[in-house]
């Protein structure tokens, strides 16, 4: 198979299968419209939870043919104009990371997300399903979690936390996202790591250690409905 422009890659579980469809009616429509049936590849991995996650998302990465590629969630949505948007710059050629703003939707609640290489965005972790997050990507303010239930919000009570625990701090900055556009030799220079949770933050978080993004383009608009 030769090489496409890009490709979009969806780790799913049979349970979600309602779900899946959904999103693949709509992304299948959007190919259709816009005449990029040639361009974009549409790559799936069902299982019944016996495949790790991180193996799933490695193993879609390793068979997509993209020059860029993306990840989406089987249970999220995309806008309507998420395709026509996205190959408008992949179509250039010439920028490292593509990103757009996301919608958390969760509990009637929503906050938009944005990713940038000129944005910090700190996550501490720690084990036991413990973390804490700061800074601009949820328009939030920082907040200690558990088992990502939120427990606190109050600064003093966390700096207290931080301070106990400092030994289990590992401080890193998240400047990109599985559901974020890169070119294939960022997007297949990193590995999924075998971990319990949180595998797509992590995944962010060591391709922003290695500084690969260089030339970026920003699509001010929600493309992408996070759930």
């Amino acid at each position: 198979m030769g090489e496409k422009l890009l490709s979009i890659c969806i780790p799913s579980i049979v349970d979600r299968s309602k779900q899946l469809n959904r999103l693949l009616i709509e992304l299948e429509k959007q190919i259709k419209e816009n005449n990029y049936q040639n361009e974009i590849e549409i790559i799936v991995a069902v299982d019944d939870r016996k495949i790790p996650v991180y193996e799933k998302c490695n193993n879609l990465l390793e068979k997509s043919n993209g020059y860029y590629a993306c990840g989406l969630g089987d249970d999220d949505m995309v806008s309507s104009t998420y395709v026509k948007d996205i190959m408008k710059i992949v179509k250039l050629k010439i920028y490292d990371h593509i990103t757009f703003n996301m919608l958390y939707q969760n509990k009637g609640k929503e906050k938009i997300m944005q990713f940038s290489y000129k944005n910090k965005h700190f996550s501490h972790i720690f084990p036991f399903n413990i973390k804490i997050r700061y800074g601009d990507y949820t328009n939030d303010k920082t907040c200690l979690l558990f088992k990502d239930k939120v427990i606190t919000k109050n600064k003093f009570l966390i700096i207290i936390f931080l301070m106990i625990f400092k030994t289990f701090i590992k401080k890193s900055t998240s400047h990109t996202w599985t559901t974020m556009v890169l070119k294939k030799n960022i997007y297949k220079s990193v590995k999924f790591d075998p971990h319990p949770n949180e595998e797509d933050m992590i995944w962010g978080l060591n391709i922003s250690k290695k500084n690969l993004i260089k030339k970026e383009y920003n699509i001010e608009k929600i493309l992408y409905y996070y759930r």
